[in-house]
């Protein structure tokens, strides 16, 4: 089987700029990601942690078996659409 080559400048303004956004873009995301893990506001979790209630993350941690790896799904779902 004959390899696929790639045409790609690796070399060229373009693909600078792409890459640049690239890491951009994947920054923005690892900081929603972490910022959605919070589970909220501290006044929030404060308050719910008074009520005697666990956030949904806290709840999934105790489900799951220590140093086993649980992927979630969908941790962007409804970003953007709640202040």
């Amino acid at each position: 089987m004959e390899p696929i080559r790639s045409k790609v400048n690796v070399k060229g303004e373009e693909f600078r700029r792409n890459a640049c956004r690239y890491a951009e873009v994947a920054e923005e995301l690892l900081e929603r990601r972490a910022r959605i893990r919070k589970g909220g506001p501290e006044k929030a979790l404060k308050l719910h942690h008074e009520r005697g209630k666990l956030t949904a993350r806290e709840r999934i941690e105790m489900l799951v078996d220590p140093d086993t790896p649980f992927l979630e799904l969908g941790m962007l779902a409804a970003w953007g659409i709640y202040d």
